[in-house]
């Protein structure tokens, strides 16, 4: 179809006035479609071919959003950084700091991307980039552990969010999360609330469901964290709405909230569960390794000795082999006593 005209009028007309819009055609088209790698192949071509063509700018642009969705944080970095120098009168600047900020904030570097957010947030005349900064802020000094500004940062975004009347899931997530961090537990349960109530569809639904079950384990209401775990397994895992990380942590949060509830059988089917289910080693020996902790935490100690011996002969060079060596031999002096 359009690729293949494209294409032909590329190969055929090189030097066409038209070849620069068929070059920036096919970068969309690809970029469309999710193939990052040749949408990149196509907006380079057009840069290096036609440099001074109005489209370039563009162009450029999109090399940046390409590096960013391939996950490639240091190449998004520079296709911005040199995007803003090279065209000073554009008037996405504010998005190409976003950009670099949500960059920096994906490497770690924390304190670069707070000064790139406020950078955004400084000039940005798109309410939703300004909202969009405020949150990431607020994001950007919990990573820091500087609670009052985040505390600033997320209550400015939520006022703000009100104001123009902007969708504010990312803001009480944000907030749950500080909460969470200050051991304001209850603080923490209400924004939770907040977002499962008021969003139901948002993205970042199950996220709020796994952090609202572990402040419920935090604060020792064991009851209602396995409902809310079970909640979420029941309400998103048919849809394959739940990403593998947040399964594993539903199911090892489960788990530890039956034991400490007095429920051992089903806390360690619950980790057999993991275990069985998992493709990750680590995480398989992770969840052996705290049925063995089960067993010795209600006592049982020949069965917790059992399980460490099976990860030490099975898995000696694990990350957890040292830990594990370590609770064996407390369980053997309880056992002794």
């Amino acid at each position: 179809g359009a690729i293949k005209q494209y294409q032909q009028l590329i190969n055929i007309f090189p030097q066409s006035t038209y070849t620069p819009q068929a070059y920036y055609s096919l970068g969309w088209v690809y970029y469309e479609k999710g193939d990052y790698i040749k949408s990149r192949e196509k907006f380079s071509q057009l840069i290096n071919n036609f440099p001074t063509h109005q489209l370039s700018e563009d162009a450029a642009f999109k090399l940046g959003e390409t590096a960013y969705n391939l996950g490639e944080y240091d190449h998004t970095i520079q296709y911005f950084s040199k995007y803003v120098l090279k065209y000073p009168n554009s008037t996405r600047h504010p998005q190409a700091y976003f950009y670099i900020a949500e960059s920096y904030y994906y490497l770690e570097n924390y304190i670069t991307a707070v000064t790139y957010y406020a950078k955004a947030e400084d000039i940005a005349y798109d309410n939703k980039l300004i909202l969009m900064s405020r949150v990431s802020l607020g994001w950007g000094y919990l990573k820091l552990s500087k609670f009052a500004l985040a505390q600033q940062y997320f209550e400015s975004a939520l006022s703000f969010s009100k104001e123009k009347n902007i969708r504010s899931d990312d803001v009480h997530l944000g907030q749950a999360h500080l909460f969470n961090a200050i051991k304001e537990y209850q603080k923490s349960l209400t924004a939770y609330n907040e977002l499962i109530t008021n969003f139901p569809k948002s993205q970042r639904i199950t996220e709020a469901y796994l952090g609202k079950a572990n402040v419920l384990y935090a604060l020792g209401d064991y009851p209602q964290a396995i409902q809310t775990y079970q909640k979420l397994m029941q309400k998103f895992l048919q849809q394959n709405l739940i990403s593998p990380e947040i399964i594993e942590k539903t199911y090892f949060g489960l788990a530890w909230s039956y034991l400490k509830n007095g429920d051992i059988d089903s806390s360690i089917e619950t980790f057999q569960q993991i275990k069985d289910k998992t493709k990750n080693r680590i995480v398989k020996i992770s969840a052996l390794t705290q049925i063995g902790d089960a067993y010795q935490d209600t006592e049982q100690y020949k069965k917790s000795i059992e399980i460490y011996d099976q990860i030490l002969k099975k898995h000696p060079d694990s990350v957890y082999a040292d830990y594990v060596q370590y609770r064996q031999g407390v369980a053997l002096l309880k056992m002794n006593k």
